[in-house]
């Protein structure tokens, strides 16, 4: 005859420490589950030790839940994961990243000084905020409406002088200027109502590209869209700057050849905004965040006169209507002396003389006087800055050049150098498959 096996029931035999161990390496659903096993494990399933890890993952630096008295309850971070479930469960699978993100971000704005932008950032949605509803035809991507429930969006994004708060970043040249800010919920939700409204009414089709708008500038017509569906190169979720004038009467639907993507998500524009606001070549205009960034090797000296260059790529004017094919480039120059520098050193900008290349190794030179129309005398201690815009037919190019400069004492001239700076545009994405292109060609 066979000896029986014998079993082991680990729920007797273990102590609590042993088992609290086991339990530690489960997820919350499998937590959940084993608390309905039997009372033992039902008491320890909860145990704060376990939930305190459990929140910290999933809901980050959540508080715990008021306890009645003084003492801990041995429960409270259970109650508190249930808390913030009912509140956040949807977004269980992007909150930490999503909230990480924004951590991030007010934390590069402290360290930045920038407390006007953080100034403007609103609370999360409350629980009177109408939701928006979800179709099979349309959703919003679970990351921003994630974010929704950190920040609602920008509230004032502009000083009383005008000057511009919004996250999506400044750039100014000549006349053009964007800077747009992140919308609230009920702006998105207003948005999302008139697409809903032309899908009814069948003004758009399956082809076409389907945004709304998630950051608009103040005083421009310049968005940042969200795809809401995939069509062509273009995935859900997918985001863009747009010229509004460039948008065919169809308040959505955007008839171009394509976009210079921004980002592949909500999530990913906030990683490259988080990533921004910690680097040091990011450049803050009085109180404004820019979109020019400064390489921090882009730097020469010549005769104590330092000439620092940042650049930015300015996609919502590039490959439109009115430029098909180019894309546009602003860069941003600073002329500035040390201030221990001698005061013979001062001196006067005349000419300047730039020589520019596209990356099929095209080359042009340019001759002029002054810059942008200004003579600016530098002397130990000051410092100018201009900004510019060159184009491309190809996604890359560069510029150097030199500035010819007077010298106020003696009146010799002499070359300051301009270091050479380089400009990359975005992935550009098209609206047609190319494979749809190729073919129609057949």
């Amino acid at each position: 005859m066979e000896p029986k096996e014998e079993t082991v029931d680990i729920v007797v035999h273990l102590p609590d420490e042993l088992l609290l161990i086991v339990l530690s390496h489960v997820t919350y659903k499998d937590l959940c589950r084993v608390g309905c096993v039997c009372q033992r494990l039902r008491d320890l399933s909860r145990s704060n030790i376990l939930w305190k890890r459990l929140c910290h993952i999933h809901w980050l630096d959540v508080c715990p839940i008021e306890s009645d008295g003084d003492a801990e309850s041995p429960t409270v971070w259970y109650r508190t994961f249930q808390e913030s479930y009912r509140k956040l469960g949807q977004f269980i699978g992007c909150y930490s990243s999503v909230k990480g993100l924004w951590n991030r971000i007010e934390s590069g704005l402290k360290g930045r000084g920038a407390k006007d932008i953080l100034q403007t950032l609103n609370g999360p949605l409350t629980t009177e905020d109408e939701v928006i509803p979800v179709t099979d035809d349309l959703t919003i991507p679970a990351d921003l409406m994630c974010s929704y429930n950190i920040h609602n969006g920008q509230a004032d994004s502009y000083l009383d002088d005008g000057t511009l708060l919004g996250l999506g970043g400044l750039i100014r040249v000549y006349s053009f200027q964007s800077c747009p800010a992140l919308l609230s919920y009920q702006s998105v939700l207003s948005h999302l109502g008139q697409l809903e409204k032309e899908m009814d009414d069948e003004l758009l089709n399956e082809m076409e590209l389907q945004t709304v708008k998630v950051l608009e500038c103040p005083y421009s017509q310049i968005t940042i869209r969200m795809c809401l569906n995939s069509t062509g190169e273009f995935q859900t979720g997918n985001m863009f700057y747009c010229h509004s004038k460039f948008i065919s009467q169809s308040t959505f639907a955007l008839p171009h050849e394509g976009f210079f993507l921004l980002a592949e998500s909500f999530t990913d524009w906030l990683t490259q905004l988080a990533n921004k606001l910690l680097d040091p070549g990011t450049i803050f205009h009085q109180s404004s965040l820019s979109r020019f960034y400064h390489e921090p090797s882009c730097v020469a000296v010549t005769e104590h006169v330092k000439v620092s260059v940042a650049t930015a790529f300015i996609s919502e004017m590039s490959g439109n209507p009115l430029r098909p094919g180019r894309k546009m480039f602003a860069y941003y120059i600073t002329m500035a002396m040390d201030e221990n520098s001698p005061r013979d050193k001062s001196c006067q900008l005349r000419t300047r003389h730039w020589v520019i290349a596209d990356s099929n190794g095209k080359v042009e030179t340019v001759d002029g006087a002054g810059v942008v129309g200004d003579f600016p005398i530098i002397q130990p201690g000051t410092s100018h800055s201009w900004s510019s815009c060159t184009s491309f037919v190809t996604s890359e190019g560069f510029m150097r050049g030199h500035f010819g400069m007077v010298n106020l004492r003696t009146m010799e001239t002499f070359g300051v150098e301009c270091p050479e700076f380089h400009m990359k545009a975005l992935p550009f994405l098209q609206l047609r498959d190319p494979a749809d292109d190729a073919m129609d060609d057949m």
